[in-house]
């Protein structure tokens, strides 16, 4: 499998992002962007985020010691990706993290709701092949989850700390 490219990726969340910040400014949302200014609130969404994301990243690493299924999935994930610097995977993790959260929690959950937001998410994470057929169901309950976490905070910062988190430490 040829590899997609940096330049490639950038330009994909790139692209995702300015769509949910237009998609925002439009329904003038622009205050799900972050918390309130107290500072209690602040803590509690980046210890909850943070603490969140730690937590996925846990059970995707029991995933993949476990189920073969799990390896073959990052197997080809890697393959899909190429090789990338730690630079390069931190510069994707926070495009990825932003600009999927913006995209999905920011419009498709408020236009759609917690559950059928989720099911679109999950069905964006479907892969090439048979293969790749558990990462959409994964994405779901992630989903979910992120979702939940819009609506417990009431903003997108926790939900981008998860995303980006989880997917810099599963791509490092």
């Amino acid at each position: 499998m040829r590899a997609i490219g940096l330049p490639k990726i950038i330009l994909f969340y790139a692209c995702m992002s300015a769509t949910g910040l237009i998609a925002l400014f439009g329904r003038d949302d622009l205050q799900l962007l972050l918390p309130s200014w107290r500072w209690l609130s602040w803590g509690q969404t980046v210890f909850l985020g943070v603490a969140l994301g730690l937590l996925l990243v846990g059970l995707s690493r029991v995933l993949v010691s476990q189920f073969r299924w799990a390896q073959g999935l990052q197997t080809e994930l890697k393959a899909a990706i190429g090789e990338l610097s730690h630079h390069q995977v931190l510069v994707i993790a926070i495009l990825s993290g932003i600009g999927e959260e913006l995209l999905f929690r920011g419009v498709i959950h408020q236009a759609l709701g917690l559950y059928l937001g989720a099911a679109v998410f999950g069905l964006m994470h479907i892969g090439p092949n048979a293969r790749f057929l558990p990462w959409p169901i994964l994405a779901f309950g992630v989903g979910l989850l992120l979702g939940g976490l819009l609506e417990l905070t009431g903003n997108l910062l926790a939900p981008m700390l998860v995303h980006g988190l989880v997917n810099y430490l599963n791509l490092r």
